[in-house]
């Protein structure tokens, strides 16, 4: 069953609602995504060498450690075990 299909079974004001929030997803697209990584440079685009990179402190090898080790005073780190929950 294809869109338009699905279109012509619902009533006026909700296929108004669902094209509405389909022209929505169409606008976002990975066109954006794109154009905040590369730059223009003549007639083409390239990656930015310096992108920015976000990395969330609870997730680094250290803050693990150290979560562990609060955790559990005294137990060895050892990675391939479980925290406790």
């Amino acid at each position: 069953m294809g869109v338009p299909r699905v279109l012509d079974a619902l009533s006026p004001k909700v296929r108004r609602r669902a094209a509405n929030i389909m022209a929505k997803a169409r606008a976002k697209s990975h066109v954006q995504v794109l154009k905040n990584l590369t730059e223009a440079v003549g007639d083409e685009r390239r990656i930015i060498e310096e992108a920015p990179l976000i990395v969330r402190e609870t997730h680094t090898a250290a803050a693990a450690q150290a979560r562990l080790r609060r955790d559990r005073p005294g137990a060895p780190f050892d990675p391939r075990r479980p925290a406790p929950a």
